[in-house]
């Protein structure tokens, strides 16, 4: 609730509901966690620094199984694909072949991967 808070939705009721839209699509078990909001565009609505978790820390992990998850793995991967996606994204400015090329990945691969993550490739083009 905090990191949707701090949000300044220029988008607003959209934007929000888009962005709900994503990490439930996201989300692995019956908890939405700040880790499944999608970073929204690059970052640049936020009012307050809100830092992101790193990335399978010692608390996540104990957050995830004190929780009750049965799927850790599936969430942490997608964590990770999603910070993956978006950082390349971000570094070739949406270009999609550039993005695949550095994956190593082909592009129909990568449409498919930024498709099941809610990633728009166009948030990232200047």
């Amino acid at each position: 609730m905090e990191l949707l808070a701090h949000y300044t939705w220029p988008g607003n009721v959209r934007e929000l509901e888009s962005a709900m839209k994503q990490s439930l699509l996201t989300a692995r078990g019956n908890i939405l966690l700040p880790d499944f909001l999608a970073p929204l565009a690059d970052g640049g609505g936020f009012q307050a620094s809100s830092s992101q978790p790193e990335f399978l820390s010692e608390r996540f992990v104990t957050e995830r199984l004190s929780s009750g998850t049965d799927n850790l793995y599936a969430e942490a991967m997608a964590i990770a694909e999603r910070q993956l996606f978006r950082q390349v994204l971000a570094h070739t400015e949406g270009n999609q072949l550039k993005a695949a090329t550095l994956l190593g990945i082909s592009r129909v691969t990568l449409r498919s991967k930024l498709k099941s993550l809610g990633i728009e490739a166009t948030d990232f083009s200047r």
